[in-house]
């Protein structure tokens, strides 16, 4: 009775994600650049630093990657070693960032060192077998989001950003009628989004707390707010219109219910059923 509950209710959700998804799109696809016009400001110094600060979805992706890694070693103290590498492969590169000053490389090397170091003094005594579930959806949607869907789609729409647009707005383009591959204008999805989206699964970590339960209230506030935050703040310095940001916020959402789905309730089916 229980498993059924949560079907239905996943059933509902992904309906009502991919419902308002249809909708917001079409919305955004008159009115993407009034949006733009109406909100952008470059000056806003709390949307550029949360657009420049991308080092929190690099040390998630780069230290879920380690603990996904480690989960397929019994031995409890080896399984520390690809996060121990990693940090050791970050220090090093923030250095040549530093020397070369090369802003992006120190956000992703800065992400990579301390990920993987907060996540060390949080599952040093751990058996990180026990997190191979929640390590390999972070994974995956890494992978098939920020990396695959957001990167393949940029080089084959080639949208300009709004940032980048001539006098006048006479070459923009709504999000389904982008000019096409080799136009060297990334706008269409936002990688900085699906950065920002990729703390989500950590409520699949909390969901069998109480509602009310402190931990599940900060968590999830945190989750949103930061997911949400990222997102407006590239609409806001004009990196990115409303509809790269919906994009790459409903692929996420989306690809982590289908996930947990897959890893957690047909596996707690099939296990009842035996």
């Amino acid at each position: 009775m229980l498993e059924k509950l949560k079907e239905t209710f996943l059933a509902k959700l992904l309906l009502i994600i991919i419902l308002s998804w249809i909708i917001l799109a079409i919305i955004f696809g008159f009115i993407d650049l009034e949006i733009s016009k109406a909100v952008v400001d470059r000056d806003f110094l709390l949307a550029k630093f949360l657009y420049f600060f991308e080092a929190p979805g690099w040390g998630l992706s780069f230290a879920t990657g380690a603990l996904w890694i480690g989960s397929y070693i019994e031995d409890v103290k080896k399984q520390k070693i690809p996060a121990i590498v990693l940090i050791v492969i970050g220090l090093i590169i923030i250095i040549i960032s530093l020397i070369l000053w090369n802003p992006w490389l120190l956000n992703m090397s800065a992400g990579m060192a301390f990920g993987n170091l907060i996540l060390l003094i949080a599952f040093l005594k751990k058996d990180w077998r026990e997190y191979k579930k929640i390590a390999m959806i972070f994974v995956t949607v890494s992978i098939i989001n920020s990396l695959l869907f957001v990167q393949v789609t940029k080089l084959l729409t080639g949208r300009i950003r709004f940032n980048d647009l001539a006098s006048g707005y006479t070459d923009y383009t709504p999000w389904f009628r982008s000019p096409g591959p080799g136009f060297g204008n990334f706008s269409f999805p936002s990688g900085h989004t699906a950065q920002g989206w990729l703390f989500l699964p950590f409520l699949i970590l909390i969901k069998d707390r109480e509602w009310k339960n402190p931990l599940r209230m900060i968590i999830t506030i945190l989750t949103i707010t930061w997911g949400s935050l990222v997102g407006i703040s590239t609409i806001i310095i004009g990196a990115h219109f409303a509809s790269d940001v919906l994009f790459s916020t409903g692929v996420t959402t989306v690809l982590i219910i289908l996930l947990y789905n897959k890893l957690y309730l047909e596996k707690e089916k099939s296990s009842t059923q035996k």
